[in-house]
């Protein structure tokens, strides 16, 4: 990190062309991340009411905001570097360079933050998942909505009960408007006035079963033959979650962290060109070259970034040619 390099004109005018590409790539990508946003926002409130105790506007309203500093900033900083690798337009923002890096240093960790924000949220996800498709489930016998979905969210995903389907048969799930409490069969399944059985909802049918489904009294032997393979065999909040994971989380991860470490390529590039730029202005020669450097002053002595005295050799030598030599002085005199 702390070589030193040699660049001419020519390599600033490549720097800031390749500093404009990334910055124009970039501020693209932010574009990407708000509309990433959007799509966050509006599958977990598609999903909402089946989620306990989570706030779905952290994620997405993060994402946004990064999305919209990566937009404008990366704007900006294209503009910058197209105009710092040209003499002709480097005086606009040669004496800010320094600035602008300090400020991307602050901005890519943000990025870096929106990609962990990715990566740990599905454990909070999951969690709330779980509680809230069993709560509905508590409720499935006497509110309608709750029933609505859960048998659309069953059917639509293939799945059953929260983790299993077996869940189910601790629930009174059956509306007891329906059964006849009176029949003695059903008074030995009653538990505080719900009808407790081996039964899941309808909607738990696998509809790839070849056989018709068999979805009340699963255990009894006496009845049936594999009892359970006409149903579906995975829970509803693993389904959900394999979902968020590959489709939302987990690409949307990895596609921020790559652009945290392309922004960081992005500044290397802008901290070579304002070492360079600096280092030719102060050798009074703006086009000329420069040396460029990431760190100014290297631990390594293998690794200097030069000549420690060169600023105080350059101030000598302009000092002695501003004095005049000895035998001019004395033919004034005469």
């Amino acid at each position: 990190m702390c070589v030193t390099i040699d660049v001419d004109e020519d390599g600033r005018e490549k720097l800031g062309l390749a500093g404009t590409a990334l910055g124009g790539i970039l501020a693209f990508f932010g574009f990407i991340l708000m509309i990433l946003a959007g799509f966050i926002k509006i599958n977990i409130d598609d999903k909402l009411v089946l989620m306990r105790g989570y706030d779905p506007d952290v994620l997405p309203s993060f994402l946004l905001t990064v999305g919209i500093i990566m937009f404008v900033t990366n704007l900006v900083m294209a503009k910058v570097c197209y105009d710092s690798g040209y003499p002709e337009t480097r005086g606009r923002f040669q004496n800010l360079l320094i600035l602008f890096l300090l400020y991307l240093f602050v901005i890519i960790w943000f990025i870096f933050a929106a990609s962990m924000l990715c990566f740990s949220h599905s454990s909070e996800i999951k969690d709330s998942l779980k509680d809230g498709i069993t709560k509905m489930m508590n409720v499935y016998h006497n509110e309608p909505k709750a029933k609505l979905l859960i048998d659309r969210l069953q059917l639509d995903y293939h799945c059953c009960g929260s983790e299993k389907h077996e869940e189910w048969y601790a629930i009174g799930w059956m509306n007891m408007k329906y059964i006849n409490i009176n029949n003695p069969e059903t008074k030995k399944k009653l538990v505080e006035g719900k009808v407790v059985t081996d039964s899941v909802p309808f909607s738990c049918c696998d509809y790839l079963s070849p056989r018709p489904c068999i979805h009340h009294d699963i255990k009894d032997d006496n009845l049936h033959k594999k009892n359970t393979d006409t149903l579906s065999k995975r829970g509803c909040s693993h389904i959900l979650m394999n979902y968020f994971d590959n489709v939302v989380l987990l690409p949307s991860g990895y596609a921020i962290l790559m652009a945290f470490f392309v922004q960081m390529i992005m500044m290397v590039l802008l901290r070579l060109m304002q070492t360079s730029i600096g280092n030719a202005c102060e050798q009074e020669d703006p086009v000329g070259i420069g040396i460029a450097y990431i760190i100014p002053n290297c631990p390594c002595a293998m690794c200097s970034t030069g000549d420690p005295m060169k600023y105080v050799k350059h101030a000598k030598k302009k000092i002695k040619g501003k004095k005049k030599p000895k035998d001019e002085t004395e033919t004034d005199d005469d």
